[in-house]
C-alpha cells in the first residue's frame, strides 16, 4: 500500500484516486489480487490445505466473511492455504469491474512485495519460502530468496504482511529502491528522520507514519547509497515495545540463522561466492558469544587470551585464512548486519571472496527490558 505508482494512469477509473487510498467493498476492504468473497450462511468447515490434502482447520459460524483469492475445483481459497467448500453453507460474491479498477490504482502493481499484501499474493510473487525462523516479535518470518538472491524476510499477522526486511533489487517503497542515494531518499520522504549510527551518524535514516515506520539502511562504503529497508508496521511495535529480544535457544538459533542468509544475500549483491555453514565453526563462534554474554566484555580475544584463531584451532577447525565479526547490543540481525557492513574491518570479511565457509553464535544477557544479544562470526577457508 506505500509504494511507487505511474505518474499518469492509463484508465480514467483512477482519476482522483491516491497511490494510497483504501478501496472498500461494501464495508470490507478490497484487497489487491481478491477476485471475491464468501459469506457465512449457516454453520461450516475451513479447511487447510496439507500434504496435497484438506483436513478441518476450525469450524466457522453464520455471518463471518472471507476475502476469495482463488477458486479451487469444488473449494474458494481464502488465503494462507485455507479454503472453504463450495456448498450452500457459503455465498460467494465477486466486485464490481470499477472497484478492482480502483484497487489496482491505490496499490501499484510494480512493487514486489508490501506491508498488508496478503501471504497468498506475496508468495505468488516471488515463489515458495525458502524456511521460516521466528523473530524478537515471537513470530514467524518467512524467508523468501533465489539462491540468497532478492532476500525478503515477511513476518505476517492475519495473514498480512506487518514486517518486512528486503535486499531485493524489485523492491519499491513509493519511488525509492536499493542503489538510490541518500538525497533521492530526502527528497522522497522529506527531513522529518531520526539518524541511527555506530560507525557514522547516519546508517539508519528512520521515518515514522501514521500506521508504520520504515528504515532505510545507507551504505557509506557504496557512496551513501541504500543498502536494504526495514518496515514495521504498529502493530508490530505494540507486541514488543522494547523491540529486544526475550532469550530462548529457539530465538538464538533463529538469529544465527539470519545471520547466515543475510550474510550470503549480501555477498549476491557484490558478486561474490556464497558460503557454506559449518556446525564446528558455530559451535566456537557461539562459545565465545557466551562468554562475552556471561563476563560481560567485548573483545575478540577472550579472557583467557585466546584469539579467533586460537579458538578455531582448538576446535581442530583447519584453515588457510581465517576472520572474525563481533557485534553486541542490535535487537536484531538487520540491523547488526547492515552496522557491520558500515565498519570497513567487518564490512572485508563479509565480501571477502576468499573465504568460502561461515560459522554464526548468537548469545543473549539478561538485561531489564529483555536480553541484548551477542553475536560472533567466523569465516575461514579450509
Amino acid at each position: 500500500m506505500f509504494f511507487s505508482v505511474p505518474t499518469t494512469y492509463a484508465n480514467s477509473t483512477c482519476d482522483g484516486v491516491s497511490p494510497y487510498t483504501k478501496v472498500y467493498w461494501d464495508n470490507l476492504e478490497l484487497k489487491k489480487g481478491q477476485i471475491g468473497r464468501v459469506t457465512i450462511e449457516s454453520k461450516t468447515t475451513l479447511y487447510k490445505l496439507e500434504n496435497n490434502s484438506f483436513t478441518p482447520f476450525r469450524q466457522m459460524n453464520k455471518g463471518e466473511r472471507y476475502r476469495v483469492y482463488t477458486l479451487r475445483s469444488g473449494y474458494y481459497g481464502v488465503g494462507g492455504g485455507l479454503v472453504v467448500k463450495k456448498d450452500a453453507t457459503v455465498l460467494y460474491q465477486t466486485p464490481s469491474k470499477m472497484k478492482i479498477q480502483m484497487v489496482n490504482c491505490s496499490e501499484p502493481t510494480t512493487s514486489s512485495v508490501g506491508l498488508y499484501k496478503t501471504e497468498e499474493v506475496i508468495t505468488n510473487l516471488l515463489g515458495q519460502p525458502k524456511t521460516n525462523l521466528i523473530n524478537e516479535f515471537k513470530l514467524t518470518t518467512t524467508v523468501y530468496h533465489n539462491n540468497y538472491k532478492n532476500l525478503n524476510m515477511i513476518s505476517f499477522i492475519n495473514n498480512e504482511a506487518h514486517l518486512i526486511y528486503t535486499k531485493d533489487l524489485n523492491f519499491k517503497y513509493k519511488n525509492l529502491k536499493i542503489g538510490d542515494s541518500v538525497s533521492t531518499v530526502i527528497n522522497q520522504l522529506g527531513t522529518n528522520y531520526n539518524k541511527i549510527g555506530s560507525t557514522y551518524s547516519e546508517e539508519v535514516l528512520v521515518y515514522t507514519f501514521k500506521d508504520h515506520e520504515i528504515n532505510i539502511f545507507i551504505d557509506f562504503h557504496k557512496d551513501k547509497k541504500i543498502s536494504g529497508f526495514y518496515l514495521v508496521s504498529n502493530v508490530m511495535s505494540n507486541k514488543n515495545p522494547t523491540l529486544f529480544p526475550t532469550k530462548t535457544p529457539e530465538l538464538q538459533k533463529s538469529y544465527e540463522s539470519q545471520m547466515f542468509i543475510i550474510t550470503n544475500a549480501e555477498r549476491k549483491l557484490h558478486n561474490v561466492n556464497t558460503l557454506s555453514y559449518s556446525n564446528s565453526a558455530s559451535l566456537v563462534a557461539r562459545s565465545h558469544s557466551k562468554d562475552m554474554a556471561l563476563n560481560d566484555y567485548f573483545n575478540h580475544t577472550n579472557l583467557q587470551g585466546l584469539s579467533p584463531f586460537d579458538r578455531l584451532t582448538n576446535a581442530g577447525i583447519t584453515y588457510r585464512t581465517a576472520g572474525e565479526n563481533i557485534a553486541v547490543g542490535y535487537s536484531n540481525p538487520y540491523f547488526t548486519h547492515e552496522a557491520l557492513m558500515n565498519s570497513l574491518g567487518h564490512r572485508k570479511n563479509k565480501v571477502n571472496s576468499n573465504y568460502t565457509t561461515l560459522g554464526v553464535g548468537v548469545d543473549f544477557q539478561a538485561w531489564d527490558q529483555g536480553s541484548t544479544p551477542y553475536y560472533a562470526e567466523n569465516y575461514f577457508t579450509p
